[in-house]
């Protein structure tokens, strides 16, 4: 242990960092890396006006919480105080999609989580968007490219599905919705039961609008040129992971 320590002090000296702080890197193996990256924010900034934009993925793990006693107000010079004791009674599943124009998130919750639910959630972005074009943008999961989902596609030619790379879920816009809700809903929530989960997060979807992230071209363009560029820094360093040149225009 004394040896171990020695030697974070003097890496601690060598590189001007604390030696107890990290950060993490993630690094994407996607062989279609640079095409995905392209072909996401391209969906966002140059879709014809008339076709929709609709965002979809599963928020999985949320427990139903119940603290044990109630908050206490915040006062004066005071925040709020909250018992860190709770109880716990269970997971549910939202099943979400965000219309990325209207700044719209919308689905329903589910039990659980798999290719025939996400067949369903589809179902009910294709019942509210009856007519015209549309595009899906989801992630890697393996329960978004099953043969039934192949089918679904096959059978509803006017919707185009888009992947985002693998370890970049991020350029999928529910997650800026699934982080709002998190932060509004669910941390500071206390549920005696899974119905209780399941009412709030069913009615905030159902009546949230989210002007602050409804689609803003300029800004999406920004935002890829910016990481166009730290990937362009990273990726030649590691062998075998695609580099990240400009945005294709």
């Amino acid at each position: 242990m004394a040896c171990a320590v020695s030697r974070s002090g003097s890496g601690e000296q060598a590189c001007g960092c604390p030696a107890v702080r990290a950060s993490a890197l993630s690094l994407s193996q996607d062989d279609e890396f640079r095409d995905k990256r392209d072909d996401v924010p391209h969906g966002y900034y140059d879709t014809p006006a008339d076709e929709h934009i609709i965002c979809v993925d599963e928020k999985t793990g949320p427990q139903a919480l119940e603290r044990r006693y109630a908050d206490l107000p915040m006062r004066p010079g005071q925040p709020m105080r909250r018992e860190f004791e709770y109880l716990r009674h269970g997971t549910l599943t939202l099943m979400g999609a965000f219309d990325v124009r209207r700044g719209k998130l919308f689905g329903f919750v589910s039990e659980d989580h798999n290719s025939l639910t996400f067949v369903d959630l589809l179902n009910v972005v294709d019942a509210c968007y009856p007519e015209g074009d549309a595009h899906i943008i989801c992630d890697n999961l393996s329960a978004h490219d099953t043969h039934d989902l192949l089918d679904w596609f096959d059978d509803h030619p006017r919707w185009k599905r888009h992947f985002t790379p693998k370890h970049a879920s991020w350029l999928n816009q529910i997650e800026c919705a699934f982080s709002i809700l998190h932060a509004r809903v669910l941390a500071r929530g206390s549920f005696a039961s899974k119905d209780e989960l399941r009412e709030a997060r069913e009615h905030y979807p159902l009546n949230a609008i989210l002007p602050s992230h409804r689609f803003v071209p300029a800004r999406v363009r920004a935002l890829v040129d910016v990481l166009a560029a730290k990937l362009r820094d990273l990726s030649p360093q590691k062998p075998g992971v695609p580099g990240a040149r400009g945005l294709k225009r």
